[in-house]
């Protein structure tokens, strides 16, 4: 069985980096790999060398970048003094390239078992 490990770095769960880091898990199950997420702002990095030391945690396989810009900072613009930003293009982008991105992330997590299964 092939494994994928997901790692989160942001302190957002549910924000963009969390979307398609899951989004990426969907495709890499639909491939036939068994995915795990870690949310590194959950866990001290005392317990997460603890982990990685006892499963003697390797990291094999393909890797490739995927780029997701101009996304949404903040869920209500309205809260927060961020005038650089236009709301507008923001909620555009949004609506219409994160959806892309999103697939892209799908995509990614299906070759990336594939690759690993060669």
């Amino acid at each position: 069985m092939t494994k994928a490990l997901f790692i989160n770095g942001s302190p957002r769960k549910n924000g963009n980096t969390a979307q398609l880091l899951k989004r990426a898990m969907d495709g890499a199950r639909e491939a036939g790999a068994e995915v795990e997420l870690v949310n590194l702002y959950d866990r001290s990095m005392n317990s997460i060398l603890m982990d990685t030391s006892a499963k003697q945690l390797a990291v094999f396989g393909p890797t490739e970048i995927l780029c997701s810009y101009d996304t949404y900072q903040f869920s209500n613009y309205d809260r927060y003094d961020a005038a650089t930003f236009s709301k507008a293009h923001k909620a555009e982008v949004r609506d219409t390239q994160f959806p892309i991105d999103l697939e892209k992330a799908y995509e990614l997590g299906k070759r990336l078992v594939a690759k690993a299964k060669e």
